[in-house]
């Protein structure tokens, strides 16, 4: 099955996906990381395969804008859907014993709560 990934704007509560769609993770990443249509945002790309299987936090290489969360990283952030679920569910931020890398906040958790399905829509 192939994946498709999208970009996703959290600087909206509840997150929002922007109505794009790429075959190719990198070039989800890399036009997250200019903030192409969203300047300023902090943007983070899912990847689909069926349903939500990941999420990137991208990383901060030399020439990207700054990033509305501190926890600055050089490299791309990858994190299984179903640990920040998990995360989300249990009212836990950052969990070490997950491996959920410290960008992943509470608060940043709270607007993908739709995207990742651990609270319904009224």
């Amino acid at each position: 099955m192939s994946s498709d990934y999208q970009i996703i704007c959290l600087s909206h509560d509840p997150a929002i996906v922007v109505e794009q769609d790429y075959t190719n993770a990198e070039q989800a990443i890399n036009e997250a990381g200019d903030h192409y249509a969203h300047p300023d945002c902090d943007l983070i790309v899912g990847k689909w395969s069926g349903g939500l299987v990941e999420l990137c936090c991208p990383g901060m290489p030399e020439g990207r804008k700054i990033r509305d969360h501190t926890w600055l990283h050089s490299g791309d952030q990858w994190v299984n859907a179903a640990w920040l679920r998990l995360a989300r569910l249990a009212g836990a931020a950052t969990t070490e014993a997950a491996r959920i890398p410290g960008c992943w906040t509470y608060l940043r958790l709270h607007k993908l709560r739709y995207i990742l399905g651990t609270e319904e829509r009224l």
